[in-house]
């Protein structure tokens, strides 16, 4: 139960049918999506004080990679007056994208698209920091404590987003304020520090990784770039063609004129200790073939990923009814349900940035940003009850297994 004074609730009702924790790409597509079912009431929540939707993450010129096609709505509601389409229409820039032949988006566009989506939704409410959702007995309904105020709803859905994910040998040094080690989603921030530095190391595979390097090596002087680049695979996995095509050719044309640039990529390696020596930082490498080795470096950016923002804290209440799956993670059911044990009531949890066991062929196996829209179809028709939003059965040419076939009988 719960006395803890209710903030205002829509229409006089006490609970809203859905209410969001978090407002990141899943969840904003999930309000835009939900502001046109009829009825609906809903309110999304964040504890930043305005959307952000990479969080420093990106370097600004680089396209998000997909398609504009897979904005916040248009893979599964086409003529949604909240799609990328109309945001070009409003903007008064649609025949400019169309006369431009591009097929993806900029990341400050995509991030002026969102912020425009943003804006012709009341219900996103920022500045909310979210402590905790428990159940309420009397209300019957999901009590969500938010600072003073108290948010009932039928039903919520938890789109926490990710935190930076730090490899155990960087994390003391990371800590450390006089030492130069930067997580790629400080990197905009950092940027002015690594730039004036002396030899950098850029650890990391995958797009970010690539984007660091490009960049760094653009702002330093020919011949003089003193970068770095160590990926824990045996290639950039993950890298669009595109940037590698951009990180060739930058590469060439410095050694026009200025010889072979001061510039190494070293596939398969990986770090597996890193201390202060003075004012550098030693990192202990162990490379492709088995061979360790040392090298000294003034600064390091971690473009070594993010990981799930831990939900134990805001789901304490609830802690004895989580069921878990063999893997100790949190269980959800094909519609990103959190399984309950019991399940109060008729409303439920969403988890849609958590990943289900599912058959080899479903669609949700095929990763990507594009896919947000889906997930927030599948979390909508689930609240519903219905098919709001229609969805195809198999939506993905690949499948993670073999799928076995009966055999014929002569």
């Amino acid at each position: 139960m719960t006395d803890d004074p209710l903030v205002a609730q829509p229409d006089g009702d006490r609970a809203w049918d859905l209410l969001g924790v978090g407002i990141g790409p899943v969840s904003l597509s999930l309000a835009a999506l939900a502001s046109t079912v009829p009825g609906m009431t809903t309110v999304f929540l964040d504890r930043s004080p305005e959307f952000r939707r990479h969080h420093g993450r990106a370097v600004d010129g680089f396209p998000v990679r997909v398609s504009f096609l897979a904005d916040l709505v248009s893979l599964v509601a086409p003529a949604h007056p909240l799609s990328f389409l109309s945001y070009l229409a409003d903007r008064g820039r649609i025949f400019p994208f169309y006369a431009a032949g591009r097929s993806s988006v900029d990341r400050a566009e995509y991030d002026d698209y969102c912020q425009w989506v943003v804006a012709r939704l009341p219900d996103c409410r920022f500045g909310h920091d979210v402590q905790a959702v428990r159940w309420s007995e009397r209300d019957d309904a999901f009590a969500v404590t938010a600072g003073a105020d108290t948010f009932l709803a039928r039903n919520v859905v938890l789109g926490l987003g990710a935190v930076p994910a730090i490899p155990v040998s960087l994390r003391l040094l990371a800590e450390d304020p006089a030492a130069l080690v930067v997580h790629a989603a400080d990197y905009p921030r950092k940027r002015p520090g690594l730039t004036v530095a002396g030899e950098l190391a850029v650890i990391g595979a995958g797009q970010s990784a690539a984007e660091v390097f490009l960049d760094l090596v653009r702002r330093r002087p020919p011949g003089r770039e003193r970068v770095r680049w160590f990926t824990p695979g045996p290639s950039d996995l993950g890298v669009g063609p595109d940037t590698l095509a951009q990180i060739q050719d930058e590469l060439y044309r410095r050694g026009v004129r200025h010889g072979w640039p001061d510039v190494a990529v070293t596939p398969d390696a990986e770090v597996l200790a890193a201390r202060r020596v003075d004012d550098r930082i030693e990192l202990d490498l162990r490379l492709g073939l088995g061979d360790r080795d040392r090298m000294l470096t003034d600064g390091v950016v971690l473009a070594t990923g993010y990981r799930e923002r831990p939900m134990a804290p805001l789901l304490g209440p609830l802690a004895d009814r989580l069921r878990r799956d063999g893997d100790g993670r949190l269980a959800v059911d094909d519609d990103y349900r959190l399984l309950l044990d019991p399940c109060p009531g008729d409303g439920a949890i969403y988890l849609p940035n958590v990943e289900p066991r599912l058959p080899p062929h479903h669609p949700h196996c095929a990763p990507g940003p594009g896919l947000g829209a889906w997930r927030a179809a599948v979390v909508l028709n689930a609240l519903c009850g219905r098919p709001v939003y229609r969805l195809p059965d198999r939506a993905a040419f690949s499948r993670f297994g073999l799928v076995r076939q009966p055999h014929s009988v002569i």
